[in-house]
């Protein structure tokens, strides 16, 4: 073999090594996932997008809840809605909503496009925002006057985008990550808890302190509550719980206007191997809508999530704290 024979076997064989790095470097650059960031007001995940590609809005995140659009905003994309229908919340009420053929959402370059969201009005949610100020752990305090400037809510992305990608959140950092579920995974230590998935929400076995002992049940994990820890009030009456000395009378409002509560405290709550001391709890007093479900101890928000970087993966009916 001679001189050129010989550079041109070793440049060929330079060439494919770089092409194997190039290619190795492109999966992971597909496996590190999408970042997108977000504002965390009043313990709630705000993210910028776009509505049909045309109308910019703020949308909450939120898997404790389906999809949405305001009222308003499809009035102003000119979207058109039909059939009535009613959906419940917090609030002792139901609330009416029309519904959409289908909307896309653009958020951080990528197009996620979903069937039949109901259009409802926001203006109670609104309302609430502006009288409320939430800190870390989910305690809320009522305020004497409305705040001048309130984080607007255009839209809610909920259960059905949290399957269609693994989404994780870094509330420190506050950017949210987004990947495709059938080449995400998990290499790190965190807290692996699994899920049951039922009528679009999820749920995890998690335990509070009851008057004697620890007592159990199935919360839902909504990354939509800004508080801590809600319990439902057949759970509540189920094992006489009550309040630690010194909780106080709460309206919490919402979709489905306003229920009343005692907001206080429990001894701690347990979910997956992680125990949270004294956790902000709210001890629902409602008549009507999700909390007095008797088949859900209650709910697990943003003043115990954002503690980690969560990862919620419905594909594996699992999520994950780190």
């Amino acid at each position: 073999m001679n001189y050129y024979d010989e550079l041109y076997r070793v440049s060929r064989r330079n060439i494919f090594i770089i092409s194997l790095l190039l290619v190795s470097l492109n999966v992971l650059a597909q496996d590190s996932g999408k970042k997108i960031p977000f504002r965390l007001v009043n313990n709630h995940i705000y993210i910028s997008g776009v509505l049909n590609d045309s109308l910019p809005l703020w949308i909450l995140l939120d898997c404790g809840a389906g999809s949405m659009i305001s009222d308003e905003q499809a009035r102003k994309g000119k979207i058109k809605t039909h059939s009535q229908g009613h959906t419940d919340g917090v609030g002792n009420s139901m609330t009416a909503y029309q519904m959409t053929d289908s909307v896309s959402f653009t958020l951080g370059g990528i197009r996620y496009s979903e069937k039949r969201v109901p259009a409802l009005s926001f203006t109670e949610v609104a309302n609430c925002g502006a009288m409320i100020a939430v800190d870390k752990d989910g305690k809320i305090k009522l305020l004497n006057e409305p705040k001048k400037k309130v984080q607007p809510i255009d839209a809610v992305l909920g259960d059905k985008f949290f399957q269609r990608f693994v989404v994780k959140i870094d509330y420190q950092a506050q950017v949210m990550t987004l990947y495709e579920p059938s080449t995400f995974e998990y290499a790190g230590k965190g807290d692996r808890i699994s899920l049951l998935y039922s009528e679009n929400h999820i749920y995890a076995r998690a335990s509070i302190t009851g008057p004697d002992s620890l007592v159990s049940g199935y919360f839902m994990v909504d990354c939509g509550s800004m508080t801590g820890v809600i319990l439902n009030v057949p759970f509540i009456k189920h094992h006489r719980l009550a309040p630690a000395a010194g909780a106080s009378a709460l309206s919490l409002c919402g979709i489905g206007g306003s229920s009343q509560s005692m907001m206080g405290t429990v001894a701690e709550l347990r979910i997956g191997k992680r125990i949270i001391k004294k956790p902000i709890t709210i001890f629902s007093q409602a008549s009507g809508g999700v909390l007095t479900r008797p088949d859900v101890a209650g709910s697990i928000g943003n003043g115990i999530l954002r503690k980690y970087k969560v990862i919620f993966d419905y594909s594996r009916k699992e999520i994950i704290l780190e």
